[in-house]
């Protein structure tokens, strides 16, 4: 869904959904600046931020913490897809699920049609063990994790679309809303770590 590119502040008050998982994480645990994504992977332009954390993440891994969170579209394809990822991640770890990250967004849309094709993605992926991805997808927890969410995202931080994100740094927290580029990301990096509130 293409949205207005935006950047607001939050309150300090809004928390997360819940906890982060280690699945959901890469960079430095006690990063000073940390990075929440939020993204579908039937939303093109989601594809496109995936690439622009990768690379931010590894050109500042010892200062930024990535934290990904799965928030699908009411498409019944992509709460299926978002619940894939979601096993694979908190049953093999965050290596898989950036595995399995990479491997779904670089599908052509037209293959997202496809019987299983989620499925048959986490398959390719060393050591998966179906019978367990698919005993996760009907879990409580599985979908426990999906609500809270989805209730944040709608109705604690206000996104109206994916991709959207969270900078927190210094004790604020800024809202950003639409595909961000690198330059972008670092933009708002900077005034967040200014706290300077005038720049928003």
């Amino acid at each position: 869904m293409l949205v207005a590119i935006s950047a607001v502040l939050l309150s300090s008050s809004i928390g997360l959904p819940i906890a982060p998982s280690p699945w959901q994480s890469s960079g430095v645990l006690n990063a000073d600046v940390v990075i929440h994504t939020y993204m579908d992977y039937q939303c093109r332009f989601c594809r496109q931020q995936l690439t622009v954390m990768q690379r931010l993440v590894n050109r500042n891994a010892n200062s930024i913490r990535w934290v990904s969170w799965l928030w699908p579209s009411n498409n019944i394809r992509s709460q299926h897809f978002a619940k894939v990822g979601y096993c694979v991640g908190t049953h093999y770890g965050n290596s898989a699920f950036t595995q399995f990250n990479q491997q779904f967004y670089a599908l052509p849309p037209s293959l997202h049609d496809v019987e299983g094709i989620a499925m048959r993605i986490s398959l390719q992926i060393p050591n998966i063990d179906k019978a367990v991805i698919e005993h996760c997808l009907t879990a409580k927890q599985t979908s426990e994790y999906f609500v809270q969410v989805n209730r944040f995202a709608q109705q604690d931080a206000s996104f109206v679309g994916t991709p959207g994100m969270i900078i927190q740094v210094n004790g604020i927290q800024v809202k950003l809303q639409g595909f961000q580029s690198s330059a972008a990301l670092e933009a708002s990096i900077k005034k967040a770590a200014s706290r300077d509130e005038a720049a928003f």
